[in-house]
């Protein structure tokens, strides 16, 4: 009797979890995206100048109207910035930026991400591919890059290296950019300089590595 009630339970509770493992991913999107709306307005409401907002215009209150003001600013920020005269003024702005101590680090590596991301060069992070790290016949996810500065190749090609205590000729070596990213947060992680013969590249897109890395190797590409 008692296994019987155990076998009951059980089955409530994997019943339970199986709620909130389907109900969290639908839950936590409706919440973000109700709290991205809801902060939009506020912006929008003390940006504004009151003859210029709708929601005074109006008997009820319209929710989104931030974010579609917000989406409009950026494409005719977008807009301007592809004209001559827009492109003249952001290039000042840009040379301000990167001469001011301290400010031009943030600038920088903000315009960086900002590029990599959605640049009209936007590669996301790279080619996926297999390297051994964090130590020999251990194997990550990495992306793909580039290929290495001169300065750092001629290093290492210059360093009388070693290899598990057997010399490992390092000379002549093709050195590339590869970025190893943490789980489940793949804005953080490692760069690597790997000999290009040491990489092998893999059959799938950089979503779907993405996708692997973030979930800890539970969603698995097709």
């Amino acid at each position: 009797m008692k296994k019987y009630h155990k076998s009951i339970l059980g089955r409530f509770f994997k019943l339970l979890l199986t709620g909130i493992a389907t109900f969290m991913p639908i839950g936590i999107t409706i919440w973000f995206g109700w709290w991205a709306i809801k902060t939009s307005d506020i912006i929008f409401n003390n940006l504004v100048p009151t003859r210029l907002n709708p929601n005074n215009y109006l008997d009820i209150y319209i929710p989104g109207a931030g974010i579609v003001f917000t989406l409009i600013f950026f494409i005719i920020l977008g807009i301007i910035s592809r004209i001559f005269i827009g492109r003249w003024v952001f290039a000042i702005m840009d040379n301000i930026m990167i001469r001011l101590p301290i400010i031009k680090t943030i600038y920088n590596s903000i315009k960086t991400l900002t590029n990599t991301f959605i640049g009209d060069d936007n590669k996301a992070f790279g080619e996926p591919c297999l390297i051994q790290f964090p130590c020999e016949n251990e194997w990550s996810v990495g992306f793909l890059t580039g290929s290495s500065i001169k300065q750092i190749q001629s290093v290492i090609n210059n360093k009388n290296l070693t290899k598990n205590n057997d010399d490992y000729d390092y000379k002549n070596k093709e050195f590339v950019n590869v970025y190893v990213p943490t789980t489940p947060n793949p804005t953080s992680g490692y760069l690597l300089f790997v000999p290009k013969k040491d990489i092998i590249l893999l059959e799938m897109t950089s979503d779907e590595a993405l996708k692997l890395i973030i979930s800890g190797g539970i969603v698995t590409p097709e």
